[in-house]
């Protein structure tokens, strides 16, 4: 199962744009500012963090705007009117008709004859055995019962901020600060919703998802951002490189029978030694001797206290963590991980990262869509080892096809552009009215 493209529209400055997806590894260049980070923010926030609300920042303001100025006359209409069962009936009635168009995502999926598809069989939309696709619309609806509640509890709010002091204008201040009220109002009132769709997305109320968490499980997605927690400081304690070589092999199955291994031989250690007893008779001592003075001078009546083991996988891990370090080994030296420069630990850090998500999604990685994105790889690398490591990446994906694994990668390189070919090649470039992606594999076609 494999994202074909998807399509991005109303969301901070992306108007409209489709993303088509290599099938092994698309890489999506543009300069700063151009929208790429939008992008990888959208699908982070809807497949890793659950995104269920809309916020006014991830309106295009220019829309936000002509959305505010269509409704204030009517609002400010409303100012000499008494009736609040009144005046909130009218406000119901402009929200509802002054539609603001909001964040959607149009998703195209595609699938081969043998793949598992059973947990995506609820969706078929269509019989036509030479079809495999589906198709999906996640986007924000207005939610009449939420805004009736919060129109009821700020509607006097709103009516303050319409009446003038002085005269029959309403002052620019107070117009400017009404528009961003109304538009918390509004937003606060509009849900995430998601729908399987045919290949028109037409939304049909008997195909909406009615726990739109079903949607986001139909997925495996890992995101490493740009503003990654590299550190060249010797003195720095965080050993980001040995957490993750540790918590790739955590996701191994031999790695967890033997901490089940280490945690029953170190608890038989520890009663054998009888430490756990010696343990408890001297919290005893020490503590409870306190305890009784305190009791016999009207301190309350304490139960006795002690101190107690127990040892867990959990517990086994830390301890394993904390003795355990990343080492370079050149010519028989071993140096800290701190050693070497951003660059090569920013390479290794994005590599870790593949293969811990690999082993993750290992016993379910032909039944869902599974895909990496990475944001500027090239972060900190010499030109050099940016054409060296997205030959590299382009390999992995491609060896990794059959295994359902499919990559996005948003760069600003040269470098990086010119090694990896028109083929999987998208171009975007910020415009006055937004920002444009071109897709140079079918410009080629074209041409």
């Amino acid at each position: 199962m494999r994202i074909k493209d998807i399509c991005i529209s109303n969301y901070k400055k992306i108007n409209d744009i489709n993303l088509n997806f290599d099938e092994n590894m698309t890489v999506l260049a543009g300069a700063n500012n151009a929208g790429k980070t939008s992008i990888i923010n959208f699908l982070k926030e809807i497949f890793n963090d659950g995104k269920k609300d809309c916020f006014e920042r991830d309106i295009p303001a220019s829309d936000a705007d002509e959305w505010a100025n269509s409704i204030i006359g009517r609002l400010i209409e409303l100012r000499d009117e008494d009736d609040n069962s009144k005046i909130v009936e009218e406000l119901v009635d402009i929200f509802k008709n002054t539609t603001l168009s909001t964040p959607e995502l149009k998703m195209h999926l595609t699938y081969k004859k043998e793949d598992d598809i059973f947990v995506f069989s609820d969706y078929i939309m269509d019989l036509n055995d030479k079809k495999m696709d589906f198709y999906f619309y996640y986007c924000f609806e207005l939610d009449v019962d939420d805004l009736i509640k919060n129109i009821n509890r700020e509607y006097n709010y709103i009516i303050n901020y319409c009446k003038s002091d002085t005269s029959d204008k309403v002052s620019d201040s107070k117009i400017n600060h009404l528009k961003e009220y109304i538009l918390k109002i509004y937003l606060s009132s509009c849900k995430a919703v998601c729908y399987y769709c045919n290949e028109n997305y037409d939304k049909f109320d008997n195909c909406k998802f009615k726990d739109i968490n079903e949607f986001k499980k139909l997925f495996n997605f890992c995101f490493i951002k740009a503003s990654r927690p590299l550190d060249d400081n010797s003195n720095d304690k965080e050993h980001l490189l040995t957490k993750e070589m540790v918590k790739t092999v955590r996701n191994k199955d031999e790695w967890n029978a033997k901490l089940n291994e280490l945690s029953d031989s170190i608890y038989k250690d520890v009663i054998e030694l009888n430490i756990e007893e010696q343990i408890r008779n001297a919290s005893a001592n020490i503590l409870n001797q306190t305890i009784k003075e305190i009791n016999k001078n009207g301190g309350g009546n304490s139960s006795s206290l002690l101190i107690d083991t127990q040892i867990t996988k959990d517990n086994i891990t830390q301890f394993i963590n904390s003795i355990t370090s990343a080492k370079y080994c050149v010519n028989d030296y071993y140096m800290d991980e701190s050693s070497q420069g951003l660059g090569f630990s920013n390479l290794v850090y994005i590599v870790l990262q593949l293969h811990a998500f690999k082993e993750l999604i290992k016993d379910d990685c032909y039944k869902k869509v599974n895909c990496y994105f990475i944001e500027e790889p090239e972060s900190h690398m010499h030109p050099q080892m940016q054409n060296v490591f997205i030959k590299y990446l382009k390999k992995y994906f491609k060896d990794e096809y059959n295994n359902g694994l499919q990559g996005l990668v948003t760069t600003h390189s040269n470098e990086m552009v010119k090694a990896i070919g028109l083929k999987p090649l998208r171009v975007l470039r910020a415009t006055e009215d937004g920002c444009r992606l071109y897709d140079l594999n079918q410009i080629k076609s074209d041409i």
